[in-house]
């Protein structure tokens, strides 16, 4: 995965500016040029780095329990991830799976806030999204699930509906389908 995010850095060509289009041979250097925390040292343009800013502040939100705010950050982060994609001209497949991973953070605010079938909704698809490429995210669908309560389901059959989902898969087609196990 570090590969994958040194990889967004590098272009042939240089420059001054501190946009995810300059060359930087590793992460620690780029984020020594610039502090993540302070806006005022991000480029308007760096998609990523503000990406970032709003994820760090949305963890903040998230410690101080102002989950709304919180909520608001990572969607940003999540636009962010759009615009980045759009100037790198990602694919479909390519945006979907980067903007997706914002989905985790998603589905940990809902359990924060006790709401444990939508955060199953949003953590599987984070997962189905980045399987099997980050299997770390796939060890905690037990815990969603099990927190979720879901009647008449196992994990099995979880797993099985995960495994049948198209690449990239549908919200809508999640949503439905824990609406559908929960109304079972």
């Amino acid at each position: 995965m570090l590969e994958f995010i040194k990889s967004l850095f590098k272009t042939n060509q240089k420059s001054t500016s501190y946009s995810t289009s300059i060359e930087i041979e590793d992460i620690s250097t780029y984020q020594k040029e610039f502090d993540v925390n302070n806006i005022d040292t991000i480029d308007t343009e760096d998609f990523l780095g503000l990406a970032a800013n709003a994820r760090n502040r949305a963890k903040d939100e998230i410690k101080n329990k102002n989950y709304e705010k919180a909520w608001e950050l990572f969607t940003k982060q999540q636009h962010y991830y759009y615009q980045h994609a759009e100037k790198q001209n990602f694919t479909a497949s390519q945006t979907i799976a980067l903007a997706s991973s914002v989905s985790e953070d998603f589905a940990n605010i809902l359990r924060l806030e006790k709401n444990h079938k939508q955060a199953l909704v949003h953590f599987i698809y984070c997962v189905a999204n980045e399987y099997p490429h980050v299997k770390y995210k796939a060890k905690k669908l037990p815990a969603y699930f099990n927190r979720a309560k879901l009647k008449n389901i196992d994990f099995r059959e979880l797993e099985s509906f995960i495994y049948s989902l198209s690449k990239p898969p549908n919200y809508k087609t999640i949503q439905d389908k824990v609406k559908k196990w929960m109304e079972d």
